[in-house]
């Protein structure tokens, strides 16, 4: 999920920025990875038990798509100011699973 979510989150990252020309793969990049499958954990947690490998990688495929529109558009559009992945990473994650 490390390498899936460099992928969108640098596609996101591009097209609210100046464009997809090409994913830069940098220490910025990997770090943004790491957040969004830490994400994916924290909802993983949710339904630990209850859901199957397939159920579950469908799950975190589409679950960084939406972590990482969602982390854009908070950070560029709404200007939130996120330390640590607190709002993006934690709390959307919980509320994912949850849902």
């Amino acid at each position: 999920s490390i390498q899936w979510g460099i992928l969108v989150t640098g596609f996101f990252t591009g097209y609210f920025g100046d464009g997809v020309a090409a994913i830069p793969l940098n220490v910025s990049q990997l770090i943004q990875g790491d957040f969004a499958a830490a994400a994916a954990l924290i909802s993983l947690g949710a339904v630990l038990g209850k859901s199957t490998p397939l159920q579950t990688l469908i799950m975190v495929f589409f679950e960084l798509i939406f972590y990482a529109f969602n982390f854009q558009v908070g950070t560029t559009m709404l200007g939130a100011a996120d330390m640590g992945g607190t709002i993006f990473l934690h709390t959307f994650g919980a509320y994912f699973g949850l849902a």
